[in-house]
């Protein structure tokens, strides 16, 4: 049950921590952060995660958010946006991130297996992922260079959002299409 709380907490926190820099509450949201990833990563330790150690780096990260200026902490969405590029560039080594969302999604429905041609346009899927988040880590990396809290707080708080949306709803949309690229 505390998981599930902190990673509620995590995420909710997260979506609002772009606007929190942006009316100056940087130092309470590091904070509360700091906290969250800390107990977060306490329970990967008692838990034998090996995850701690990127729970204990946002502990790391947070703590120097509340001494330091606001640069580094307008580097958080930077790092989340970083981090999921990795996660599906390594997961492109073996099953991709989307095909694997995908063979979940069809276990769960009772649908047939992937044939060779959903798995081809899963990889492919997931390369586009790892463009878009890395799309994002460059524009709130250049914006927080800038130093522009306002267009940063916009696209780390909603801009990248709806460009995510955006390409979700359009792959949904344009789902049969896209794969007969694949047949």
């Amino acid at each position: 049950m505390l998981k599930h709380s902190t990673s509620f907490l995590l995420f909710g926190t997260s979506l609002l921590y772009p606007f929190a820099i942006w009316r100056g509450y940087e130092r309470i949201v590091s904070i509360l952060l700091f906290f969250l990833w800390f107990a977060k990563m306490l329970g990967e330790i008692y838990q034998r995660q090996n995850k701690w150690k990127m729970s204990g780096f946002f502990c790391l990260f947070f703590c120097l958010c509340f001494f330091s200026k606001n640069l580094i902490a307008m580097l958080y969405p930077c790092f989340i946006n970083l981090g999921l590029s990795v996660v599906f560039g390594w997961s492109m080594r073996r099953e991709a991130m989307i095909t694997h969302f995908a063979r979940l999604e069809h276990s769960m429905r009772g649908l047939p297996e992937l044939s060779e041609k959903q798995v081809k346009y899963t990889r492919f899927l997931t390369k586009v992922w790892i463009g878009v988040f890395l799309f994002n880590f460059t524009i709130c990396l250049t914006l927080a260079l800038l130093q522009n809290q306002t267009l940063w707080a916009f696209y780390s708080g909603v801009g990248g959002y709806v460009l995510m949306g955006m390409v979700f709803l359009g792959e949904r949309i344009l789902r049969k299409e896209l794969q007969g690229w694949f047949g």
